[in-house]
This record gives structure tokens, sequence and C-alpha cells, in this order.
């Protein structure tokens, strides 16, 4: 099995490494009408990689990779 890539959370000036899928719940939820996400490398079976920051107590997306397939 290879290892997968992890999504990045920054937080009070320091960087952090998830061992979760944010987006997973959503996707899910979406059935047929999520998106189509096809990744190029084995250590990306999602398809995509998000990078996040914590600012004012929110979460925020602030960056998606991924190819539409």
């Amino acid at each position: 099995m290879t290892a997968q890539e992890r999504e990045m959370l920054y937080y009070n000036g320091k960087t952090y490494w998830l061992a979760t899928e944010p987006l997973k719940q959503l996707f899910d939820l979406m059935g047929d009408d999520r998106p189509v996400l096809v990744s190029g490398s084995t250590s990306c079976w999602r398809g995509y990689v998000g990078t996040w920051e914590i600012e004012n107590d929110k979460l925020f997306l602030i960056d998606f990779k991924g190819h539409t397939g």
C-alpha cells in the first residue's frame, strides 16, 4: 500500500499535516453529482489535495489541487 498524500493545515503560524479527509463527507453526500477527480499517482487515490487554514476560529479551504476526468 502506498502512503497517501496528506492535506495541509496552517494554524497560528505553524504547518500541520492532516490524517483525515475533510471533504470526504461532502463528496459522499453528493453521490453521483460529486466531481470526478482523477489522480495521476497512487499516492493520492482520492484525486485531490486540499490546503486549509484556521483564522479567527474559522476553517477555510485556501487551495485545492485535483484533476477532473
